[in-house]
């Protein structure tokens, strides 16, 4: 990586930031990707420590695996409604990120995308995802955590757990009329207080 670049603008001519792209530039601390911009790919930002804004437009469709491993500076981001495909540990490490919104475009959470977020403590998921991967949130001080799908997406039990330490200290919100079908599943068993969202 570039050590000592902190600062970088993008031609409106790249279509995608390819594999390992920006990784390691750890002065980086600020990037606006253009609308050309289709795809982050594998381990993008990796390690960019110093990176604490950056803009994904909507022309966006997939972030690749690791894309913002340890960019530990980031506090907040929003990922456009295009997004549909977000990669394992894309996020993982990111310690000053407190909120993430998904939107109904992603289908799937996957292993570890927010592991380890130490900040993360509000959480919504969009209304068509399916399901989440083992560690997607673990070690996360999630205290509030809000779903808008109506049937209960599958936690996954095969590649660990996906929350930690939430027993007792989160809620979980969702839609109207869902609260005894979350209660009886697996959600349940990570959130002993779940109750019904006001807007939905």
């Amino acid at each position: 990586g570039c050590r000592n670049l902190s600062s970088i603008t993008l031609p409106n001519s790249i279509k995608c930031i390819e594999k390992e792209m920006l990784s390691n530039c750890s002065n980086l601390y600020s990037i606006t990707i253009p609308n050309s911009v289709t795809s982050i790919g594998e381990s993008a930002f990796y390690n960019c420590s110093d990176l604490y804004s950056i803009t994904i437009p909507n022309s966006v469709t997939s972030i690749g695996a690791s894309a913002f491993y340890n960019c530990s500076n980031l506090s907040s981001i929003n990922i456009p409604n295009s997004v549909t495909s977000i990669g394992s540990y894309a996020f993982c490490d990111c310690s000053n990120l407190s909120s993430i919104a998904l939107s109904n475009s992603v289908t799937s959470i996957e292993k570890g995308t927010f592991y380890d977020c130490s900040s993360l403590k509000t959480v919504v998921i969009g209304g068509n995802v399916k399901d989440l991967k083992g560690y997607a949130f673990y070690g996360c001080p999630i205290t509030n955590f809000g779903t808008l799908t109506s049937t209960p997406p599958e936690l996954d039990k095969w590649y660990g757990c996906v929350f930690s330490e939430l027993k007792l200290r989160a809620t979980l919100h969702v839609r109207k009329g869902c609260v005894e079908a979350y209660k009886s599943s697996d959600w349940g068993n990570y959130f002993p207080n779940i109750v019904e969202l006001t807007d939905y």
